[in-house]
């Protein structure tokens, strides 16, 4: 019997029920719903096409993904930039940088040495000079980055919630369309975990939970978190 579980996040590409089928058919255990992009209307969809072919073909769970405490980059000079691997850049507050962070907090959390993943961890920089609001980096692994995507500091934690006002709207969505699970990225501490568990359970106690590890600061609690998860997924970041 296959053990290993495949999780597949439904997008754009996914246009019809037959695609969903084909899916399912595939070996597709668990859909994900990202809920960094799209709407509702659009995961709604993705959920009646599951219902209407999983009983024909095998069960399938359906997670919603929020979005969590996510930093984002600003706006990029022609929406996006591809990088060099060894290629310089500089990355902090305002517009003299050709890498606006929208998060201060995250800014002022950064030090020379520290490295920075960008998107979902396809871009990598090293931090090599700078304080305050501005530094210079060094480009380890190059790419493409676009406006919006992602910034990760890795090992470095900062104080802000865990829950974000979209992310409670998509708690309550997610519940009312009928997910199987919730997922929460980000995860710094039992606390974290706590704080979802209280609110899912007001809704609906039989919705899981699933903790996503990307941070070592979550390692330093991960018994903990595991007590109030019902799944653990490990993520880029750590």
């Amino acid at each position: 019997m296959r053990q290993t579980k495949i999780v597949c996040t439904l997008g754009p590409a996914v246009e019809s029920q037959k695609m969903v089928a084909g899916l399912i058919k595939e070996g597709m255990n668990l859909a994900r719903l990202n809920c960094s992009h799209g709407d509702w209307d659009g995961k709604r969809k993705f959920i009646e096409w599951i219902k209407a072919e999983s009983p024909d073909l095998a069960p399938i769970g359906i997670m919603a993904d929020l979005q969590g405490p996510k930093t984002r980059l600003g706006v990029l000079a022609g929406g996006a930039i591809t990088f060099d691997t060894g290629a310089s850049t500089t990355i902090g507050l305002g517009e003299e940088v050709e890498l606006p962070v929208g998060s201060p907090e995250l800014v002022a959390s950064m030090r020379k040495g520290d490295r920075i993943l960008l998107g979902d961890g396809q871009v990598e920089l090293k931090l090599v000079s700078g304080e305050g609001t501005r530094f210079t980096a060094k480009v380890v692994a190059g790419g493409t980055v676009k406006t919006k995507q992602g910034v990760t500091i890795v090992g470095r934690s900062f104080d802000i919630p865990a829950l974000t006002t979209k992310d409670l709207g998509d708690i309550s969505q997610a519940i009312e369309a009928g997910c199987d699970y919730i997922a929460l990225s980000y995860v710094r501490s039992a606390a974290d975990m706590r704080e979802l568990r209280d609110i899912v359970d007001r809704l609906d106690p039989s919705v899981k939970l699933v903790a996503k590890i990307e941070t070592r600061e979550a390692l330093k609690e991960i018994d903990a978190i595991i007590s109030l998860s019902d799944v653990i997924m490990v993520a880029r970041g750590i």
